[in-house]
């Protein structure tokens, strides 16, 4: 008896142990503000480059009562045959070890995926290398919080690369926000057609017209980065996307979503 009481003991704390290894510390779950459901992260940050306005590092909230202010990261680089110069990062700290820890680690793997590029030997010395990372928070309602990342980097090549990163925190759950949590499990088709209208308008041809160019855009909906806004969900396709040699941003509005039945019901609730 005394057996069969120290096995049940036993089975009990392994199962308490994997349930608290299931918990991630850092955003790479799903939590919307009404709900937790589980879902995979369709959307991770990719350092691909993609598209959208330049953002400007603010210490203001965009919309919202959350806290923050700007950690700067610098690194002195002296790369063989061309003059040093300054990595400089800007990242978002909200107070929170968790998520600042997490976007101070977006900046070390720029900086060191810059100096493996270094260590190529790529580009000439005629233009002064730069690399920069900056920020802007686009969004901040309700305890969710979007972050858009501008990733600036010239080592001397026919022109810069800029490259943008986003990530949509549920600060009291700290968990990363996907796609679905925002349009739902079924609005993928909806946002693909609404995109690929606005990509058309922009000159984006597919070979088989509009019903092509929607599906491309619905394949590409998992490669793509995507961030909150005011009153829009904002798409930073990478470049070179559908054949498109430019970059490309699409911005999405909360009205056509919601006509669409492909807007979750908490974003319409902090509007």
């Amino acid at each position: 008896m005394k057996k069969i009481l120290a096995l049940f003991v036993a089975f009990v704390f392994l199962a308490a142990l994997a349930s608290c290894s299931d918990e991630t510390a850092i955003p790479s779950g799903s939590s919307s503000p009404s709900e937790s459901p589980s879902v995979s992260p369709t959307v991770s940050p990719s350092d691909d480059p993609s598209s959208t306005p330049s953002a400007t590092p603010s210490d203001e909230p965009a919309d919202g009562s959350i806290e923050f202010e700007t950690v700067k990261i610098e690194h002195e680089v002296e790369p063989e045959g061309a003059e040093p110069f300054t990595f400089t990062a800007e990242v978002p700290s909200f107070g929170i070890e968790e998520v600042d820890s997490y976007f101070e680690s977006k900046a070390d793997k720029f900086y060191n995926g810059m100096l493996e590029e270094l260590d190529g030997g790529i580009g000439s010395t005629d233009t002064p290398y730069a690399c920069t990372l900056t920020y802007e928070v686009t969004y901040d309602r309700g305890g969710i919080v979007s972050v858009v990342f501008t990733k600036y980097l010239n080592l001397g090549g026919a022109h810069p690369n800029v490259s943008y990163d986003c990530d949509t925190i549920n600060m009291e759950t700290v968990t990363r926000l996907t796609l679905a949590d925002i349009i739902g499990e079924d609005g993928s088709s909806t946002l693909a057609a609404l995109a690929a209208e606005q990509l058309s308008s922009l000159g984006v041809q597919a070979e088989n017209g509009q019903d092509s160019l929607r599906d491309s855009v619905l394949e590409e909906l998992g490669n793509c980065s995507f961030a909150l806004a005011s009153d829009s969900l904002d798409l930073y396709f990478p470049e070179y996307a559908f054949g498109y040699p430019g970059a490309l941003t699409v911005s999405v509005s909360y009205e056509e979503l919601s006509a669409g039945g492909a807007l979750a019901d908490w974003v319409l609730d902090a509007q």
